[in-house]
């Protein structure tokens, strides 16, 4: 089994350069505390996380509507592609790959877990064009997320894009739900793959954790 997550951490890079984790240590075992414990204080979509249809739909799913086998994926696709800085995945890259009808989820995988400590990471990484939603929607009917190894769906150098391309695969009567900033470094095939995400209620996105076999 292998971890497809970062750990949060407070230098954990944020879309934009805005606000990391905060950590306040409250307790602690050597000041005499009887225990150790922290407060901590974050974006909910800091980290590797995933964006339900309600982040950019009023009336979509939050996380309370998901029953808990959305979670699970068994027909898992990666595909390689190179992406420079501010550069956009496309329909016409995505019409390079074969078209598959069973499978449930697309990573993308571009490299950029490599870059994650640069500050490019979070001012000009790549970003998804909105086209690639219906694109997926046609050719690989039953994917019900996306994942890549970037910071975001939405390049920061093109941000109008990038709120219509969360539209676009959120805000549809079949949404396709979106995970941000993954660690692809290292894996290989994956028998399948499970989504862990942080249980907050009605939350419109949630930090998780993901496991998968090989």
């Amino acid at each position: 089994m292998i971890r497809l997550s970062w750990n949060l951490e407070t230098n954990t890079p944020s879309y934009g350069n805005g606000d990391s984790l905060s950590l306040n240590q409250v307790k602690c075992l050597n000041h005499g505390d009887s225990c150790n414990t922290l407060n901590f204080s974050m974006s909910n979509h800091l980290g590797t996380h995933i964006d339900f249809p309600y982040h950019f739909d009023k009336k979509g799913k939050n996380l309370s509507d998901f029953s808990n086998d959305f979670f699970f994926f068994q027909n898992i696709l990666t595909f390689e592609i190179n992406k420079n800085e501010s550069e956009l995945i496309t329909a016409q890259d995505l019409s390079k790959f074969e078209a598959n009808k069973t499978c449930e989820i697309i990573l993308f995988k571009t490299g950029w877990s490599n870059k994650r400590n640069l500050t490019s990471y979070m001012m000009t990484p790549p970003g998804v064009h909105k086209d690639c939603a219906d694109y997926i929607r046609k050719k690989f009917p039953k994917v019900r997320a996306i994942g890549f190894d970037f910071i975001s769906l939405s390049s920061f150098t093109n941000r109008e894009m990038g709120r219509e391309s969360h539209k676009a695969f959120l805000q549809n009567k079949s949404p396709i739900c979106i995970i941000e900033d993954m660690d692809l470094r290292s894996f290989s095939n994956l028998k399948n793959l499970l989504i862990s995400p942080l249980m907050i209620d009605q939350a419109d996105g949630a930090p998780v954790t993901i496991w998968a076999n090989i």
